[in-house]
């Protein structure tokens, strides 16, 4: 039972990152910068959560407030940020094809190197079923998923077009308001994982009505 539940948390926490790595070929070593910036950033989102924790029905909400509405968009403004500006790009070394995955995959690992990676280490000799650590992998694989989706989206929606125009503002505003709304569903549930599964059918949904479009106005395949 152990080793076939410590192979499946291997399949949803490491397999699908060093598919993304071989698939689009990323190389972590010239995005050392984009590496310490997600790294900074997961590490103060945790740090935040960490600081509205507490018993009263206030530090409650206030937390509940951050992961539903709070954490989704400053994810969102930073895969825009990454992707979108100029400057950033051409910083991070963002080809046009590869940036979301890129930006993804590295925000995949780290997650994975911070947060779950040793939790998993320390209690995988065990035997038996780790109920906690095959929740984790699953919601780390359906938060990849999602990111992907989201990144693909943000970038084929806002590169090398106007950015004061009105469907991009659109775009932005059905993405954020789909990863709050799932968020909410989620915490609602008191099951973050559902919220996730929510967040991935969604995006799917969105991307088979509501296919990203490029700069030319043709779609995206």
């Amino acid at each position: 039972m152990g080793l076939l539940c410590n192979a499946s948390i291997f399949s949803l926490l490491v397999l699908p990152i060093v598919f993304l790595v071989r698939g689009y070929r990323i190389q972590f070593r010239p995005h050392i910068i984009l590496i310490i910036l997600v790294a900074l950033y997961l590490i103060g989102q945790s740090a935040l959560l960490y600081a509205v924790t507490g018993p009263s029905l206030l530090m409650s909400s206030l937390r509940h407030l951050v992961k539903v509405v709070g954490v989704p968009l400053m994810d969102l403004a930073l895969m825009d940020f990454v992707l979108n500006d100029s400057k950033a790009r051409k910083r991070l070394l963002f080809t046009d094809d590869t940036g979301a995955a890129t930006l993804v995959t590295i925000w995949a690992t780290v997650d994975l190197i911070l947060f779950r990676w040793f939790r998993w280490y320390h209690v995988m000799s065990e035997p038996g079923h780790d109920a906690t650590n095959l929740l984790s992998a699953a919601e780390a694989f359906l938060s990849l998923v999602g990111s992907l989706l989201a990144a693909r989206r943000i970038d084929k929606n806002t590169f090398g077009m106007d950015r004061n125009g009105s469907a991009i503002k659109s775009g932005q505003v059905t993405l954020a308001t789909v990863r709050i709304g799932a968020c909410a569903f989620g915490a609602l549930l008191d099951a973050p994982s559902i919220g996730l599964l929510l967040y991935v059918f969604s995006l799917l949904l969105l991307r088979v009505l509501f296919p990203p479009t490029l700069k030319t106005g043709a779609k995206d395949t």
